[in-house]
Protein backbone atom coordinates (compact mmCIF):
# COMPACT_ATOMS: atom_id res chain seq x y z
CA UNK A 1 0.00 0.00 0.00
CA UNK A 2 1.71 3.35 -1.29
CA UNK A 3 0.78 6.30 1.45
CA UNK A 4 1.95 9.94 1.42
CA UNK A 5 2.29 11.96 4.45
CA UNK A 6 -0.10 14.27 3.01
CA UNK A 7 -2.86 11.79 3.06
CA UNK A 8 -2.86 10.80 6.99
CA UNK A 9 -5.04 12.62 8.90
CA UNK A 10 -3.52 11.97 11.93
CA UNK A 11 -1.37 9.07 14.63
CA UNK A 12 -3.35 8.17 17.27
CA UNK A 13 -1.74 5.47 20.19
CA UNK A 14 -4.32 3.06 21.85
CA UNK A 15 -2.94 1.61 25.08
CA UNK A 16 -4.71 -1.33 27.04
CA UNK A 17 -3.23 -2.78 30.14
CA UNK A 18 0.13 -4.54 28.78
CA UNK A 19 -0.06 -4.04 24.69
CA UNK A 20 -0.86 -0.71 22.46
CA UNK A 21 -1.61 0.12 19.36
CA UNK A 22 0.09 2.80 17.02
CA UNK A 23 -3.12 3.91 14.22
CA UNK A 24 -2.34 5.52 11.42
CA UNK A 25 -5.42 7.23 10.41
CA UNK A 26 -6.51 8.32 6.25
CA UNK A 27 -9.54 8.93 5.11
CA UNK A 28 -9.74 5.29 3.88
CA UNK A 29 -8.97 4.43 7.59
CA UNK A 30 -10.66 6.47 10.18
CA UNK A 31 -9.52 5.57 13.89
CA UNK A 32 -11.45 2.99 15.78
CA UNK A 33 -12.03 4.78 19.10
CA UNK A 34 -14.88 3.70 20.86
CA UNK A 35 -14.69 -0.07 18.66
CA UNK A 36 -11.56 -0.45 19.26
CA UNK A 37 -9.57 -3.94 19.60
CA UNK A 38 -9.71 -3.94 23.16
CA UNK A 39 -13.47 -2.72 23.88
CA UNK A 40 -15.08 -5.20 21.61
CA UNK A 41 -14.04 -8.72 22.41
CA UNK A 42 -11.12 -9.05 20.23
CA UNK A 43 -12.86 -8.94 17.46
CA UNK A 44 -10.31 -6.47 15.78
CA UNK A 45 -6.98 -8.00 15.98
CA UNK A 46 -4.44 -5.22 15.25
CA UNK A 47 -2.20 -7.61 13.77
CA UNK A 48 -4.61 -7.99 11.16
CA UNK A 49 -5.71 -4.35 10.47
CA UNK A 50 -3.75 -2.82 8.15
CA UNK A 51 -3.48 0.80 9.32
CA UNK A 52 -2.27 -0.42 12.82
CA UNK A 53 0.90 -1.40 14.39
CA UNK A 54 0.78 -3.62 17.57
CA UNK A 55 3.42 -2.09 20.05
CA UNK A 56 4.37 -3.36 23.66
CA UNK A 57 3.00 -0.69 26.46
CA UNK A 58 6.38 -0.68 28.07
CA UNK A 59 8.45 0.02 24.65
CA UNK A 60 5.96 3.26 24.54
CA UNK A 61 8.65 5.78 25.70
CA UNK A 62 11.10 4.84 23.35
CA UNK A 63 9.11 5.20 20.14
CA UNK A 64 8.04 8.76 21.11
CA UNK A 65 10.81 10.32 19.10
CA UNK A 66 9.55 8.27 16.06
CA UNK A 67 6.44 9.36 16.68
CA UNK A 68 6.61 12.89 16.70
CA UNK A 69 9.35 12.78 13.95
CA UNK A 70 6.38 10.89 11.67
CA UNK A 71 4.13 14.07 12.98
CA UNK A 72 6.46 16.43 11.77
CA UNK A 73 6.45 14.76 8.58
CA UNK A 74 2.77 14.98 7.94
CA UNK A 75 2.41 18.44 9.17
CA UNK A 76 5.40 19.82 6.80
CA UNK A 77 3.57 17.43 3.78
CA UNK A 78 0.34 19.28 4.87
CA UNK A 79 2.05 22.48 4.34
CA UNK A 80 3.79 21.47 1.11
CA UNK A 81 7.27 21.68 2.31
CA UNK A 82 9.49 18.76 3.08
CA UNK A 83 12.15 18.74 5.99
CA UNK A 84 14.80 17.66 4.42
CA UNK A 85 14.70 20.61 2.11
CA UNK A 86 12.88 21.84 -1.02
CA UNK A 87 9.07 22.28 -1.80
CA UNK A 88 6.34 20.24 -3.03
CA UNK A 89 5.95 20.94 -6.95
CA UNK A 90 2.03 22.19 -5.59
CA UNK A 91 3.85 25.09 -3.53
CA UNK A 92 6.74 26.20 -5.63
CA UNK A 93 6.47 29.92 -5.82
CA UNK A 94 7.33 31.71 -8.93
CA UNK A 95 10.90 33.57 -8.70
CA UNK A 96 10.02 37.14 -9.17
CA UNK A 97 10.90 39.25 -5.97
CA UNK A 98 7.19 38.75 -4.92
CA UNK A 99 7.36 35.10 -5.28
CA UNK A 100 10.61 34.56 -3.05
CA UNK A 101 9.13 37.42 -0.49
CA UNK A 102 5.68 35.13 -0.37
CA UNK A 103 7.94 32.42 -0.09
CA UNK A 104 10.33 33.36 2.83
CA UNK A 105 7.21 34.76 4.28
CA UNK A 106 5.68 31.31 4.08
CA UNK A 107 8.49 29.62 5.10
CA UNK A 108 8.48 31.58 8.62
CA UNK A 109 4.94 31.05 9.58
CA UNK A 110 5.70 27.37 9.33
CA UNK A 111 8.40 27.84 11.34
CA UNK A 112 6.10 29.96 13.87
CA UNK A 113 3.74 26.83 14.04
CA UNK A 114 6.38 24.18 14.56
CA UNK A 115 6.22 22.56 11.18
CA UNK A 116 9.79 23.38 10.38
CA UNK A 117 12.92 23.13 12.73
CA UNK A 118 15.22 26.75 12.69
CA UNK A 119 17.36 24.11 10.85
CA UNK A 120 14.92 23.51 8.54
CA UNK A 121 14.03 26.68 8.39
CA UNK A 122 17.45 28.11 7.21
CA UNK A 123 17.93 25.22 4.62
CA UNK A 124 14.66 26.33 3.22
CA UNK A 125 15.24 29.99 3.48
CA UNK A 126 19.26 29.10 1.64
CA UNK A 127 16.97 27.12 -1.06
CA UNK A 128 14.99 30.34 -1.88
CA UNK A 129 17.81 32.90 -1.82
CA UNK A 130 19.95 30.48 -4.27
CA UNK A 131 22.65 30.69 -1.26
Amino acid sequence: MLLYYSDINGVEVNTGLMMGVIEINTPSYQGTAGKDYWSVGKDRDPRQVTNCLPINKMMLKDQQPYLEALRVLIRAAKAGYTPSGGATQANVAPRGEAGITDELERLAALKDRGVLTEEEFDAQKRRVLGT
